[in-house]
């Protein structure tokens, strides 16, 4: 028998001359067994990594991505949030301030995108009970005019981060459509952005929409 010796690529296995893992007992141990014991060092392993990550050593987080490479499992919620936590560190504020401006644009668009593509489905009458018990045909036109929908979502979004007036809601719709609209990314809205802004500076007043 010879001991199988992957160092940091594996856990250590003892082999046959027919290249089957062996138990210490010189056994073929099932595909259970091996499994688990396989789980169980990954589960060690991680562990370690995740000991060193809160101990604030970078490494590890690069440790325990090839760890889940190796046992081809899919990497814990600790290590997501430790790449999150490494793209935060390692993106200028300027980039942040630009990606959290670019998420509030797109809420609004959505917004409004998702209350014009309804607004037909809204505005049927619905047969509504009023104070005194009578039935009432009521009608929900806020997605009829575009005037209205910007209304619409500037409160319904009184509450949330892309919070802003009629005026803004409407900025902000289209600038991500002439972004792309649906297809906008953020390297588009970017690019839109300075296009508006090369304008305002030449010609003094905003952009054309």
């Amino acid at each position: 028998m010879a001991a199988g010796s992957p160092g940091d690529d594996g856990p250590r296995y003892l082999f046959d001359k027919e290249g089957w893992r062996l138990n210490l007992f010189g056994e073929r141990p099932s595909d259970d067994q091996l499994e688990r014991d396989r789980q169980r060092q990954f589960e060690r392993e991680l562990q370690a990594a995740q000991e060193r990550w809160e101990g604030g050593d970078l490494t590890a987080f690069a440790e325990a991505l090839r760890r889940c490479h190796w046992y081809q499992r899919a990497p814990p919620r600790w290590l997501v949030e430790a790449s999150e936590a490494l793209v935060e560190a390692a993106t200028a504020e300027h980039e942040k301030r630009a990606r959290r401006e670019w998420r509030m644009h797109l809420t609004r668009w959505e917004a409004v995108t998702e209350l014009r593509e309804r607004r037909h489905e809204l505005n049927k009458p619905t047969r509504v009970p009023n104070e005194h018990g009578e039935i009432t045909l009521q009608r929900d036109d806020r997605g009829m005019t575009l005037d209205n929908v910007y209304d619409a979502v500037s409160e319904v979004l009184k509450n949330d981060e892309a919070a802003g007036g009629a005026r803004a809601v409407e900025e902000s719709y289209k600038l991500i459509e002439a972004a792309g609209g649906e297809d906008a990314t953020f390297e588009c809205y970017l690019h839109e952005r300075r296009r508006r802004s090369k304008w305002r500076s030449k010609l003094g007043h905003s952009a054309p929409d």
